[in-house]
């Protein structure tokens, strides 16, 4: 039962790096002046998607729901498996959001601040953005660290080896909601908050840029009506990408950590939840080259110019034969 969906996984990981490579060369080479700045933007995006991709592929996370308890686990087959490995894939997460709000910040700038959109080719600022970004994963991570297992550690690693055949000690990072004498466990509970709080925060921060984004470009008056809507498709863009880490990541860990808090079955949403978290990167990338008319139709007049080539190509071998 688990290879199937393991075998999806792969072919998902491998689809979306591949996609987001593919993507990398619409931007180098049908880029606008028009997108000015914000292609090193777009660029940045599908860095971290491809990145992302390579860490899910070698950590192939395992969510398992029992009773009051959470628990994840690295499936890896190319490196030991160890606690450390899925805290660190884990704390990955946050550069999803974390750099789309950029782009928020970005496009709102350009709206409504243009005088500011030279900061993001300043040293400093650049900088002072990786710092944050960096920051945001090690507190995650340190986070992590007090997340651990008060009960169900046996019944984790036996349920691990029945559904795949091998053991994985020592590699769990779990929220235990009660101890093994029935009593709230106040640590993970908060941990839930804050974890909770920091996801919400992040789409929050999202939904008013994007708010303020979109009412500045209504009320703008000194742009023509051309460049008014093109800064809403690059929105409605940017709106869309927003959307997939929230449908692919977002809501299923929020549904994972929170759910046991009330003890909830959600039957096989743990198991379907890695094909999700998996496939984000590729609609990531698939949502920039349909809804921005550069890399869409660069990717036809590629795919145009590919085509005929191999029609000359078979022509050409054809006039031969003959």
């Amino acid at each position: 039962m688990t290879q199937f969906p393991s075998a999806i996984e792969h072919i998902i990981v491998v689809l979306a790096a591949l996609l987001n490579v593919l993507l990398l060369f619409l931007i180098a080479k049908f880029s606008s002046k028009e997108l000015g700045l914000y292609k090193y933007l777009l660029s940045t995006i599908a860095l971290c998607d491809i990145i992302m991709s390579l860490a899910h592929g070698i950590t192939a996370p395992r969510a398992f729901l029992i009773g009051h308890t959470f628990a994840v686990t690295p499936h890896a087959l190319f490196v030991e498996p160890s606690r450390a490995l899925i805290i660190c894939y884990s704390s990955l997460f946050t550069l999803p959001f974390y750099i789309m709000n950029i782009h928020f910040l970005y496009r709102y700038w350009n709206i409504k601040k243009p005088e500011r959109i030279h900061l993001f080719t300043s040293k400093p600022f650049i900088f002072l953005l990786i710092t944050v970004g960096a920051g945001a994963i090690g507190f995650w991570a340190w986070l992590m660290t007090f997340m651990g297992s008060v009960s169900g550690t046996d019944e984790l690693a036996r349920r691990y080896a029945d559904q795949y055949e091998r053991t994985n000690d020592d590699a769990w990072v779990t929220m235990d909601y009660k101890d093994n004498y029935g009593q709230w466990n106040h640590r993970t509970i908060w941990l839930m908050i804050i974890f909770d709080g920091l996801a919400v925060g992040q789409c929050f921060l999202a939904i008013l840029l994007s708010s303020l984004t979109f009412y500045h470009i209504h009320a703008a008056t000194a742009i023509s009506p051309t460049l008014k809507s093109r800064q809403r498709r690059l929105l409605i863009a940017l709106c869309l990408q927003t959307a997939v880490p929230v449908v692919c990541v977002y809501i299923p860990y929020l549904g994972l950590i929170s759910s046991p808090i009330l003890a909830l079955d959600l039957g096989l949403f743990p198991d379907l939840c890695p094909l999700l978290i998996a496939s984000f990167p590729a609609w990531d990338a698939l949502v920039i080259m349909i809804v921005i008319k550069d890399y869409r139709q660069g990717l036809l007049s590629a795919c145009r110019s590919s085509r005929i080539r191999e029609e000359n190509t078979n022509e050409s071998v054809h006039h031969v034969d003959k």
